[in-house]
């Protein structure tokens, strides 16, 4: 039977099964793993590990048939005492030396696996179960190394005792070969969270987490029972009539399964359930961030990626020394000091003995790979964090001296020369127009571009006006001002705050660019937004007759940071202008500003039924437009939109006043035309409005009837999308605007709203929006729009609207203030 298989004694399956657990062991096995991966200090031992070993296992056992048929032929075919044939079959031949040999080899082995696997699993102990206690305990000690060093001796020593209990107690019931064969069936669960996670990246915690549950839970209840039951521990009721008297949960028969050997049984069902479980909570359950982040990090390991590194500093940085206390504290004095003494080998130290910022960073991840050696990963890492967050110190990006810009780490030398350089020339003092040329200059002069030019918005005549350019001095190129259109380059860059590049302009798809860019023989452009808190103010243009494909992706980084310059600097000269010339007025329009602020709601009604949204957007520093939601107390809610003449102070208190009257008679006025004719009064009798005038659209809606009030002191007559008839309808309402007449009937109308209805309020500054063609945007194209837009919800309804106006427009900013509000009636 030792040289066939498909006999009883070694069958097909029990062979696969040692196969399966065997190769498992050599990977998964505490020692195993210990040594293949925690004490692997470099990939490349992998690659000789690859032929090492097997070669090893090849060799060692080619000693072990012959022992192997020498013990059975000495001892009749009994394979009791098998585990003694290595110290039976010399003594047997009379020599004794060679059996001390052989048992002093034994012994040597047996003890460097004992070893390894009690510090191995004394390690995890320490790392996974006492750490996180000690540090939510918050224990006060200047130094944990003593105690870490004796709980790990501890758990070692108790590694070994439970080891040593295991085999009195279950040892003599088994010989063994079959005492290991227990382990590697459990080391064998850890194999699809393993393997999965290095090769697959649905894998997640909750389905590895599951799968070793269960598969321990089969190998607990298959093996080690019956393991319990032959050594008299438990009753042998369990084995023969099953758990609770159940004849399908016999531990050796599980769910009937009969035939096979007690260790392929508890292969099959352990992996079942294992397998399954991970496989399945995989797909249906969902990743969280960490656990996305960390499969890309396994599974595409070996992948080579090429990424732009982003510099990083620690504000308020600990200095070397004190890194190394903090070491200290958990390795002991003297290997923190020569872990950081070999660290620091080949670092320069500046003048004050310590590294400059760039290098702090790596400094901090030296030290926690080094405490994660002693103590784990992830308490290392939190006594890191917390040790950095008790100092107020925290990882940021690096900035140029401005603040303005992020310097990506694959600029080369001369990329941040020139920024270097541009910084110098802004901070020279001098005035604005020089600092533009010296730029241009720079930039002109060290990529031999044939033309730079710099152009900045003017609010007057919403054009692009050159103020500085460098190179062929062409007019109707260099020199020429820019409309706000997408029809251009540059007008696309400006409007829509990206910058745009044309490698080869063989291949161009704006005909406005198109002929003067074939015109002046340019063969490759690109057009920077000079931007300002988001807001673009100008654009820095680049273009060369000689090169294509110049700009790289590298080269645009360093272009839009010396655009972020220009904008540091052209701020900083209206900054001053604005100081000098204009103080008085700026601060009386930000005053005005905080008023019409601060009337406009803070916040959205949440309520069931429907979804509300609004928008204020004024068309200069101060606008004449108002809205509200005001919630009721019989489960209802007014919406209001008004429209007052004039963008100054004046028309921010006269909103003001409104908003004031609105609130204070909210309770006692019920209905929309009670609270208009109320505010008409009140305007005529204590205003001044000769030169301004209110027009207001005031609304109330009950959710629980689904009805709709409505007046209108001459505004804009709103839109609702009938969702049941398909079709836009206007809601009129007879009114006169404020303060015209002492007495005017305000005209009240109801109408009844259904599912998927939606509201939309507005001022004219939405529809009077014209093109380059003086064309009004129009209710009818507000209409369509609505009911091409039915399925979004109230603020991406409005977000939609503002982009389709200033398509049409052309423009950026509004020549008058705009006002949406949305009610969209819901399930």
């Amino acid at each position: 039977d030792l040289f066939s298989l498909g006999t009883e004694e070694t069958s097909y399956t029990k062979w696969f099964t040692l196969l399966v657990i065997s190769m498992m062991a050599i990977m998964f096995l505490p020692r195993q793993f210990h040594i293949m991966v925690t004490e692997n200090p470099d990939e490349e031992n992998i690659k000789k590990a690859m032929w090492r070993l097997p070669a090893y296992m090849f060799l060692i056992n080619l000693f072990v048939i012959p022992i192997a048929l020498g013990g059975l032929i000495l001892n009749g075919g009994d394979t009791s005492q098998a585990d003694y044939f290595v110290l039976t079959l010399p003594l047997s031949a009379g020599h004794p030396w060679l059996a001390v040999l052989v048992f002093i080899g034994g012994l040597s082995a047996s003890a460097g696996m004992v070893m390894v696997s009690s510090i191995a699993i004394s390690t995890m102990i320490l790392n996974h179960l006492v750490m996180p206690v000690i540090l939510k305990l918050k224990i006060r000690t200047h130094d944990f190394s003593g105690v870490l060093i004796n709980l790990k001796r501890l758990g070692i020593l108790g590694v070994i005792l439970l080891g040593y209990v295991y085999f009195r107690i279950i040892g003599e019931s088994y010989a063994l070969v079959n005492i290991g064969l227990v382990s590697f069936m459990a080391a064998t669960q850890f194999a699809p969270a393993i393997i999965g996670g290095l090769y697959w990246k649905r894998a997640n915690r909750q389905a590895t987490t599951t799968g070793l549950l269960f598969g321990f839970i089969l190998w607990f209840y298959t093996l080690l029972i019956p393991s319990f039951v032959r050594s008299g521990w438990i009753d042998s009721d369990i084995l023969h009539d099953g758990l609770f008297g159940i004849a399908l949960l016999k531990p050796e028969e599980l769910f009937g399964l009969r035939g096979f050997d007690i260790y392929s049984h508890s292969l099959f069902w352990s992996l079942l359930f294992n397998l399954s479980a991970y496989l399945t909570l995989s797909f249906f359950t969902k990743q969280s961030d960490t656990e996305i982040l960390q499969a890309d990090k396994f599974v595409d390991a070996l992948k080579e990626t090429v990424e732009p590194i982003q510099r990083k500093r620690i504000s308020k940085a600990p200095t070397i020394m004190e890194f190394v206390g903090l070491m200290s504290k958990f390795i002991g004095e003297k290997p923190a000091n020569a872990a950081i003494s070999e660290y620091l080998k080949n670092r320069t130290i500046d003048t004050r003995g310590g590294l400059s910022d760039h290098e702090i960073p790596d400094l901090k991840i030296f030290a926690e790979r080094t405490l994660a050696g002693h103590v784990g990963a992830a308490p290392a890492r939190i006594i890191l964090e917390n040790y950095l967050s008790t100092r107020g110190s925290k990882m940021e990006d690096v900035f140029d001296i401005f603040g303005s810009v992020t310097i990506s780490h694959a600029a080369n030398r001369e990329q941040l020369s020139v920024l270097y350089d541009a910084a110098q020339i802004i901070a020279s003092g001098a005035d604005l127009q020089k600092v533009l040329d010296d730029i241009l200059g720079l930039l002109s002069d060290q990529f031999k571009f044939d033309l730079c030019v710099i152009r900045f918005l003017e609010e007057e005549t919403m054009n692009l006006v050159v103020k500085s350019q460098k190179g062929m001095s062409s007019v109707h190129f260099g020199q020429s001002e820019r409309n706000l259109n997408v029809e251009t380059y540059i007008g696309q860059a400006f409007l829509s705050n990206t910058t745009a590049v044309v490698n080869d302009t063989e291949f161009l798809d704006k005909p406005t660019s198109a002929e003067i860019i074939y015109r002046e023989g340019i063969t490759c452009f690109a057009h920077t937004p000079i931007v300002l808190e988001g807001e673009s103010v100008g654009v820095l243009s680049a273009f060369s007759r000689t090169v294509k494909g110049i700009f790289t992706k590298e080269f645009i980084a360093l272009f839009e940071n010396l655009a972020g310059q220009v904008g540091i600097a052209w701020r900083n000269d209206k900054q001053l202008q604005g100081l000098l010339e204009v103080h008085e007025q700026e601060r009386e329009m930000q005053i005005a500003r905080d008023i019409q602020m601060s009337l406009l709601p803070a916040t959205i009604p949440q309520m069931e039924k429907i979804e509300v949204a609004g928008l204020c957007v004024p068309a200069h520093q101060v606008g004449g437009d108002y809205y509200d939601f005001i919630t009721r107390e019989e489960n209802g809610f007014d919406l209001i939109v008004a429209d007052v003449s004039g963008h100054n102070i004046g028309s921010a208190l006269i909103m003001a006043e409104t908003r004031t009257f609105i609130h204070a008679r909210i309770d006692s006025i019920k209905q929309p035309a009670e609270m208009l004719k109320s505010l008409n009064k009140f305007f005529f009798d204590n205003m001044d409005c000769s030169d301004l005038f209110v027009t207001m659209f005031y609304a109330q809606y009950s959710p629980d009837t689904y009805k709709l009030g409505y007046s209108s002191a001459g505004h804009n007559n709103p839109l609702l999308w009938r969702q049941k008839k398909q079709e836009i309808e206007l809601l009129d309402a007879d009114g006169l605007i404020f303060g015209i007449k002492p007495t005017v009937e305000f005209q009240q109308k109801t109408t009844q709203l259904e599912v998927g209805d939606i509201l939309l309020l507005y001022t004219d500054g939405i529809v009077e929006a014209e093109d380059n063609n003086n064309e009004f945007f129009g209710t009818e194209r507000l209409g369509k729009l609505i009911q091409e837009s039915v399925d979004l919800s109230a603020k991406e309804l409005i977000d939609r609207i503002m982009d389709q106006v200033r398509m049409f427009t052309g423009l950026r900013h509004f020549i008058d203030d705009i006002t949406l509000v949305v009610m969209k009636i819901l399930k």
